[in-house]
This record gives C-alpha cells, structure tokens and sequence, in this order.
C-alpha cells in the first residue's frame, strides 16, 4: 500500500478488532487503533496498549461503558453524547 503524507499522524479505523491488527499498523505507520466498542475485551485491547499504540473506541455514549474501555487502557473515546460521559 502506498501512503501519502507520511509525516501525518494516522490511525486505522476498524469496525471490529482484526487479528492482525499489528501488522496493518506496521505497514500503515498508525500510532493509534481506533475501533468500534461493543465487541471489545480488555484481553483484545491489552496487547495494542503494550506495543506502544493509542487505543481509541466509538461511538460510546455511556459512562459506565466510557470507565471500563479507560480501565482496560483505551486512550480516549468518541461519543454523540460527551455530556453523558462527562456528568457525575
């Protein structure tokens, strides 16, 4: 694959977390994984965080769900409602 703009920092967007998830970071140059919440197991997350990339998660609009994916390492997640993860 060729990839332009190399000094821009990129993220793969996935729907659901692939097996090889390393190796397309690799090739793509990513610092990040940025992937949809719902199928997501701290097992899946832990060895992304480990290898040194940002893990982010959509579309998450509650904030039990936002306090786990932060308890298992996610870096930050996307939300049509940040009001609803952001309220105490």
């Amino acid at each position: 694959r060729r990839v332009l703009f190399r000094s821009i920092p990129r993220a793969l967007v996935v729907w659901n977390m692939p097996n090889d998830w390393r190796p397309r970071l690799e090739e793509l140059g990513c610092i990040a994984l940025h992937c949809r919440h719902k199928r997501l197991t701290a097992s899946k997350v832990a060895p992304v965080v480990e290898a040194g990339y940002a893990f982010r998660c959509f579309v998450v609009d509650r904030r039990e769900r936002a306090e786990t994916l932060y308890g298992w390492g996610v870096d930050s997640v996307f939300s049509d409602f940040p009001d609803r993860i952001l309220a105490k």
